[in-house]
């Protein structure tokens, strides 16, 4: 299963999109199908899903996943607070 269904997105719209990014038509996560209900409940750290961007593909679990939103959630917040202060450069 795929979140945002990347490879729906006609050409038409991927070519709207770049005005947001050059990955961002291609972000997407795909859910592991083949996981069971033993792989979640045990001390491993199953992998849940891959992480696409452009031609990358990044297999992780469920920390990683929650590391990386917060990450970016932080990056947000700094970047805002930097534009706020007027820190970057005129």
């Amino acid at each position: 299963m795929s979140i945002n269904q990347s490879f729906a997105i006609p050409d038409k719209a991927r070519e709207k999109q770049k005005k947001y990014g050059k990955y961002y038509s291609s972000i997407d996560f795909e859910l592991n199908n083949d996981l069971r209900e033993n792989d979640i409940l045990s001390d491993r750290r199953p992998v849940i899903g891959s992480l696409e961007v452009g031609h990358y593909k990044i297999k992780l679990t469920y920390n990683e996943c929650v590391r990386i939103a917060e990450t970016l959630v932080d990056a947000l917040n700094v970047h805002e607070k930097a534009y706020r202060l007027g820190t970057y450069k005129k």
